[in-house]
């Protein structure tokens, strides 16, 4: 068509069918490649806003070995894409109904991903204001484990992303990952399992927010990672109830074989959490910058062990604090007893002072001790168990004992500890105990 002495061309039709490509060598590729039936239909406008709109097809991708995943299995993608005359910006829309992959690296058998819908949009370098998303059914072998969706979108010099999941299997998730024969009794009977996260990151590092219920287990964390790796939470708890099948496996992961055991009830809360990193990489709870306030609480619940009798715990709680590498403190108070007695109230506190020597190195020795500790009628028994002592503790004590010790280390004449131990059999009073210097 010729309009003011130039010529514009209309759109031009485009189909194009190829029946199969085959991709001997690409990287990521450790065997052959196939291409199934690709068909690309739409239109091409040179002179309009619009370079191309249309679809492209291909009705499936067989990979005979890709790196740490093994064959690759993707059936029927479907793509629907607009590509503007200027290349700045691009709007795709994808479907796939099933990518399977044979190996991944930590599972124990097949996984993939049916049901994909996925999109892309905005600029076409992918910068601010572009956006992309996904939404799939995550399966294994023999059905569904989560349905799982997520975004994500660049934002200044960082980015920003969340995922979903909805309707979480957590036997099947678990079969998976290897562990469905040791936890056999993990998932609850009822309860909605979901799980939901959001990243962003930065030029300072990056922020994160995690909120997941899984039957029996829920977790909500908000914290970030600076630029140079170090890690901080500014909320966190924990709350789980424990089957006994999952808490007789746990314990008796240590050694100890279990005939008999409660559920287990525990809340965790993390009032401040700051770990710092060496150069390395690796965290460092005491060094400088470091902060920690952590309080778990136990529900009460009973336990049989072989050879020992029932324990009875009351509700404790376990408070643990650390500042800076300049002091440290742990605090355990509740009530313990053997089944069928009364249960004895037990509190334990440790302080330390100065954890961190001239160089800014761990260094215990370098500060003071404080320590205030009130046992009553404790089980012999559990501290035979703990201690390995094949029942010589139980011989020599009697089935219970009783521990009352204070005090706090140094050189000065006041800084001794005062100890009183007593069992059916056993009496010891220690009124002056100082710890030996070995500087």
């Amino acid at each position: 068509m010729a309009r003011s002495g130039t010529r514009k061309f209309d759109a031009i039709p485009v189909s194009v069918q190829v029946p199969s490509i085959a991709v001997a060598r690409a990287p990521g590729l450790t065997g052959a490649a196939r291409v199934q039936d690709v068909r690309v239909q739409g239109s091409v406008d040179p002179d309009g806003p619009t370079l191309f709109d249309g679809s492209v097809s291909i009705v499936g991708l067989a990979a005979a070995s890709v790196d740490s995943l093994g064959p690759v299995q993707v059936q029927s993608v479907a793509l629907q894409a607009k590509l503007p005359s200027d290349f700045k910006t691009v709007a795709i829309t994808a479907t796939v109904a099933d990518v399977q992959c044979s190996r991944v690296p930590g599972l124990s058998g097949m996984v993939g991903v049916r049901g994909v819908q996925a999109s892309l949009g905005g600029p076409i370098d992918f910068g601010a204001g572009a956006n992309a998303s996904f939404k799939g059914d995550v399966h294994d072998a023999t059905g569904t484990i989560a349905t799982v969706q997520g975004t994500f979108e660049p934002q200044g010099s960082g980015w920003r992303a969340s995922v979903h999941s909805n309707d979480v299997d957590m036997r099947r998730a678990l079969t998976l990952a290897g562990q469905g024969e040791a936890l056999p009794e993990w998932v609850g009977a009822s309860g909605q399992r979901s799980l939901a996260a959001n990243v962003a990151s930065g030029p300072g590092g990056m922020s994160f927010g995690v909120n997941a219920a899984l039957d029996p287990i829920s977790l909500q964390a908000q914290g970030t990672r600076s630029a140079a790796g170090a890690i901080t939470l500014s909320k966190g708890s924990l709350q789980a109830k424990l089957p006994a099948g999952v808490v007789k496996t746990i314990v008796e992961g240590f050694g100890t074989p279990v005939t008999q055991c409660d559920p287990m009830q525990l809340a965790a809360t993390v009032n401040a959490l700051t770990l710092p990193v060496d150069a390395k990489g690796a965290l460092q709870p005491f060094a400088a910058g470091a902060d920690i306030d952590l309080l778990v609480r136990l529900e009460p619940w009973r336990i049989s062990t072989t050879n020992a009798p029932t324990l009875a715990f009351g509700a404790n709680e376990l408070v643990v604090k650390s500042k800076a590498g300049t002091g440290a403190s742990v605090k355990l108070t509740g009530s313990l007893g053997a089944e069928g007695t009364k249960a004895a109230p037990l509190s334990v506190l440790v302080q330390t002072a100065r954890l961190l020597d001239d160089q800014g190195k761990f260094a215990p020795g370098a500060g003071s001790v404080m320590v205030a500790a009130n046992v009553k009628d404790f089980p012999t028994g559990l501290a035979d168990r703990v201690a390995g002592m094949d029942g010589y503790l139980i011989d020599m004590l009697g089935p219970t004992f009783n521990l009352d010790l204070n005090g706090r280390s140094g050189k000065a004449r006041d800084e001794f500890f005062k100890a009183t131990f007593t069992s059916p059999t056993l009496t010891v009073n220690a009124p002056v105990v100082r710890l030996a210097d070995r500087s």
